[in-house]
């Protein structure tokens, strides 16, 4: 089963509006397969650039179809499951709005001979479509990725603890050229985090071999960086990559470890 954010209503209760979800699918599904049609109606549903691949659109059709049905209680979906789910509900409701206004469908189908638990169920199921957008999803952020991308693009630690979102999740409603992006992106943030692991293990390295030094116990503050200097011109002619960043990061074009900014390790030590 999908899961439905309700609080104080049977499983019973979640069942059968699973099953009208399951109709939904039902409708779409035999709407497509009858007038062979998959190509025209499957970007109703998916994002675009998805829809290249109809048999695997399909596949994805039947495999949240069947989650539907069963009798597993689910508390997530991932991000392309909600674009559908959410996208099938609206088309749905288009498509059947006016039988809905003249009474020939009501959101009370498949409760038939279901006794009420408390006075929210009933509420609820006498809701409009409003009831599933509301109650069939955690939130909406699937439609509004377009936004957290251009915001991840300029700092992703900051879009990620912002918004509480794992882009990685999401990789399959982005077209293909964002997600190349996406992933030189990741790949950039995971060698810039290597590298500073290697940077703080030089560090307290360098800062260890001083205090066990005696002959730096009384050294002026110069003699304490250039040690820790020299420790890590080693490093670094070990590691080119370590090298060229710790350039970088000292703002000189020609590899150098006289980082002024050591200077605080040194007193620190």
């Amino acid at each position: 089963m999908l899961p439905v954010y309700l609080n104080k209503v049977s499983d019973e209760f979640i069942k059968r509006i699973n099953q009208n979800i399951s109709d939904m699918f039902d409708m779409f599904i035999v709407t497509a397969d009858g007038a062979d049609c998959y190509k025209e109606m499957l970007p109703i549903v998916f994002p675009k650039h998805y829809c290249k691949n109809i048999v695997k659109c399909k596949g994805v059709l039947y495999e949240l179809r069947d989650m539907v049905l069963d009798n597993y209680k689910r508390n997530y979906l991932k991000p392309l499951y909600e674009y559908i789910l959410f996208q099938m509900i609206n088309w749905w409701f288009d498509v059947t709005e006016e039988n809905f206004r003249d009474g020939y469908i009501t959101f009370i189908t498949n409760f038939d001979g279901y006794e009420f638990k408390n006075e929210q169920e009933q509420y609820w199921i006498n809701d409009d479509i409003h009831f599933y957008i509301e109650n069939m999803f955690q939130d909406l952020d699937f439609l509004d990725l377009h936004m957290f991308i251009d915001v991840y693009r300029l700092n992703p630690d900051f879009a990620e603890n912002a918004f509480g979102i794992n882009f990685s999740d999401y990789t399959d409603l982005l077209p293909d050229d964002i997600i190349k992006e996406f992933d030189k992106r990741m790949a950039d943030i995971s060698n810039d985090e290597k590298f500073f692991e290697k940077l703080l293990k030089a560090i307290i390295f360098a800062c260890l071999q001083l205090q066990g030094n005696r002959k730096f116990k009384d050294a002026i503050e110069n003699e304490r960086n250039s040690f820790i200097s020299s420790i890590l011109e080693y490093y670094g002619s070990r590691e080119p990559m370590f090298r060229m960043s710790l350039s970088h990061l000292s703002g000189k074009t020609e590899p150098s470890f006289r980082v002024e900014s050591h200077v605080w390790i040194a007193n620190s030590c």
